[in-house]
């Protein structure tokens, strides 16, 4: 027993590469990665801090450790564990994945804090600082079962985990001989959930999401938020909160990991409802639609048209004072020129919009219907840049949400009134990933840098 509580604290004073490299013991990759059931590229950037070994591996190659000190009498051990080398560089390994299983050696240290002698650091041995062994709280099988549900196939589970598809359909083989029941059946496309398994299904990701959540907190340092969050953007929303949102996390939440992902809002919110993304910028057309998700931004429509051209060229011009409530402190900006433009000005226009069904064509629609408007569709492009590009060469005239410098040189806006046509910016999260301290501590930093965003125009 005593043997075993010294492997442990030896190995969680190592780096997770420093762990597998002591449990590979001289094998090549190649034998080691069959042993572990991993290919052997995955071996070479697990040692060197390039890539995040699943919980799994990280549990065998502990196992493999404890064994080779079971043989080994205790003075060689002991000499084995004081000249092992400290590491060159001072380099973050990465997190390891959302899969509810994480090493708290792992999180505890991180190879970017210089490592410090037990004396210094002022704790007892047995006191609630010393360091646990590997978190294992689900069987990590059943996270493969999730991926493949998700993706519909065990080759892109198999890449999405980064695992030999081999392993991949192991995995699912012995979870049904486990229930007795087939979980999937194969089609001509990948593979599809059995009545079992869509039975199976959402009890698993509720598991899975309090088994993440679970993790999270055992695993956060002092209550500061550890883990990967992933977020969706729009593209017009990419200049104006990636680069801040990721220096205000470095700064402020040096723990937490950002995924980013650029897509259209319809792609975004799939990407939401299949759990690939924690978060997402997406808009909405109407506030009647917003429901529960957070506004972040309220964006008025333009008419986008050449510099001259009609209705553009001598447009109404009013002066504009803004006043925000930042942070409870009562905030004028500047005053600046507004061009406007009717919504009735706009019947018998060349317009360049989406096509149906987007939320915005739908919109316009409508409105045309209401107002008895002549809405003169002469081309569809179903993204801002390409509508922008078609204007540029004389096409027409589009309808978007314009930011401040975003038009160049060539084109110019102006705001939709008569009535007033608003987009909203909302913050929506996905309903199958777990909320965690890194994802709510994340969606707070996204409020405060849209505010701050949106007070420096």
């Amino acid at each position: 027993m005593a043997r075993e509580r010294r492997d442990v604290d030896e190995m969680a004073s190592m780096t997770i590469g420093e762990i597998i490299r002591t449990a590979r013991n001289g094998r090549s990759q190649k034998a080691f990665a069959d042993l572990l059931g991993v290919r052997q590229s995955s071996v070479s950037r697990y040692e060197s801090g390039k890539a995040s070994p699943p919980a799994s591996v990280v549990d065998a190659c502990m196992r493999l450790v404890h064994q080779m000190n079971a043989h080994t009498p205790d003075a060689a051990a002991q000499s084995a564990v004081r000249q092992r080398p400290a590491p060159k560089v001072a380099r973050p390994e990465a997190s390891l994945s959302r899969s509810g299983l994480s090493s708290a050696a792992h999180r505890a240290r991180p190879n970017s804090t210089p490592r410090m002698p037990m004396a210094k650091q002022d704790v007892k041995p047995d006191s609630t600082a010393r360091r646990t062994v590997p978190l294992t709280i689900l069987d990590a099988r059943w996270s493969v079962f999730l991926s493949v549900a998700l993706s519909g196939s065990f080759s892109r589970a198999a890449s999405a985990l980064d695992m030999p598809q081999s392993m991949v359909s192991r995995s699912i083989a012995q979870l049904e001989m486990q229930c007795g029941e087939r979980l999937f059946r194969r089609t001509g496309r990948g593979v599809e959930l059995t009545e079992f398994g869509e039975q199976t299904l959402p009890r698993v990701a509720r598991l899975t999401a309090d088994a993440e959540a679970l993790a999270d907190d055992i695993r956060s340092v002092r209550g500061q938020p550890i883990g990967e969050v992933r977020i969706g953007l729009l593209p017009s929303a990419v200049k104006r909160y990636a680069g801040p949102l990721f220096a205000a996390a470095r700064a402020h939440l040096p723990g937490v990991r950002l995924h980013f992902t650029e897509g259209a809002s319809a792609q975004l919110e799939e990407h939401l409802r299949e759990g690939r993304l924690d978060m997402a910028l997406v808009l909405r057309e109407e506030e009647s639609a917003v429901g529960d998700a957070h506004i972040v931004a309220r964006v008025p429509l333009h008419l986008v048209g050449p510099r001259g051209e009609a209705p553009l060229g001598a447009p109404k011009v009013r002066q504009v004072r803004e006043v925000r409530e930042v942070r409870e402190v009562r905030e004028v900006r500047e005053v600046r020129e507004v061009r406007e433009v009717p919504l009735a000005s706009l019947s018998g226009l060349p317009l360049v919009v989406p096509s149906r069904p987007h939320l915005l064509r739908a919109r316009l629609d409508r409105l045309a219907a209401e107002h008895g408007l002549d809405l003169n569709v002469a081309v569809e492009a179903d993204s801002v840049d390409l509508q922008y590009a078609v204007v540029a060469a004389g096409g027409g005239f589009a309808i978007a949400s314009v930011l401040p410098g975003q038009l160049g040189d060539e084109l110019t806006s102006a705001r939709i009134v008569q009535p007033t046509l608003e987009r909203f910016v909302v913050l929506v999260e996905s309903p199958r990933r777990p909320a965690t301290r890194a994802t709510e501590a994340i969606k707070h930093l996204i409020h405060h840098v849209a505010r701050t965003v949106g007070a420096n125009g």
